[in-house]
């Protein structure tokens, strides 16, 4: 058994001893850049009309929401003001809706002596043709974001949801159209928000455990680390590390050491990991890996220029 080895004989023992499952994962925290960077990088924005009979119900779902984002501080990620304020950018647009209802027949049970009551015994109903509709409102919200220091439109996007909902003959009573147009007002809003507002998480991030064509030795190790990431995450980089110092240049502890990389915010030396890996068959995980750290390297730069780093 090799000296490095030896090194994490008690780490095993204690991983043993302490649980049988396996953690599988690293632990990833970063700021990620926002799908449309070029209006993350604004300031305020204001709300301004938009068009169509369910504008208002738009409007104020997109004031709400776009409210809601958060910046690493905490505090909200835009400054909302009215529209005739001093804004960096104004949010307008418009939404057109459309109902279509279908009427169909459905075979249910009902009380032989009343076929309106479903309240008697089983063997006291008969199964009859009910009426039912199919109600399903469509809803497209195209929004557009109009940067005001040189008039350009930086964002202009249609946004189409949609919610079906039936109802049949004594169903609760049914839902208003009303009331679908407005859940569908918040989602459009939400994706709008979403696409325009960076984002902090953490995640937890699967490593390989893959440990074909490797020694029995490096087997026994690689073994021991996956079991060492639900206790002490970085025992078990330092682990891959001492794998790769003497000699292992297997998939897994590649892998693994870009992980360890991203997970330590070096995310260059995530990239360079990664990147050989992506080239091989059967990677979607390093090819992920490199998007995600692409996109957290952008958030850190647009963060940067932003707050003026």
């Amino acid at each position: 058994m090799s000296n490095w080895l030896k090194s994490f004989s008690a780490l095993a023992l204690a991983i043993c001893a302490g649980s049988a499952a396996f953690a599988e994962t690293l632990t990833v925290s970063g700021w990620y850049a926002a799908d449309e960077r070029e209006v993350a990088m604004l300031q305020s924005m204001a709300v301004d009309r938009i068009d169509g009979e369910d504008g208002p119900a738009l409007q104020s779902a997109l004031e709400y929401a776009i409210g809601q984002g958060r910046d690493r501080d905490g505090g909200p990620y835009y400054t909302l003001r009215s529209r005739y304020g001093d804004v960096d950018a104004m949010v307008h647009g418009s939404i057109r809706t459309r109902v279509d209802v279908e009427e169909f027949t459905r075979k249910a049970k009902r009380c032989a002596a009343n076929t309106n009551s479903t309240k008697c015994k089983d063997d006291e109903k008969i199964e009859i043709d009910i009426f039912c509709i199919r109600r399903n409102v469509m809803a497209t919200g195209t929004i557009k974001v109009t940067r005001l220091s040189d008039d350009a439109l930086i964002y202009n996007k249609g946004i189409p949801q949609q919610n079906q909902i039936e109802h049949c003959d004594g169903d609760p009573r049914i839902q208003s159209v009303d009331s679908q147009v407005e859940g569908l007002t918040r989602q459009i809003a939400g994706i709008f928000a979403r696409e325009i507002t960076p984002s902090g998480r953490t995640d937890k991030i699967r490593i390989r455990e893959s440990r074909t064509d490797m020694s029995k030795e490096d087997s026994a190790m690689m073994k021991t680390l996956i079991a060492a990431t639900k206790k002490d995450e970085p025992a078990a980089c330092a682990g891959w590390l001492d794998m790769e110092t003497a000699g292992s240049a297997h998939p897994s502890v590649k892998f693994n050491l870009g992980l360890c990389a991203e997970a330590r915010g070096a995310l260059d030396i995530a990239l360079g990991y990664y990147r050989p890996l992506a080239a091989a068959k059967n990677s979607p995980d390093a090819r992920e890996a490199i998007q995600r750290v692409e996109r957290r390297m952008a958030g850190e730069a647009d963060y940067a220029i932003r707050s003026g780093e």
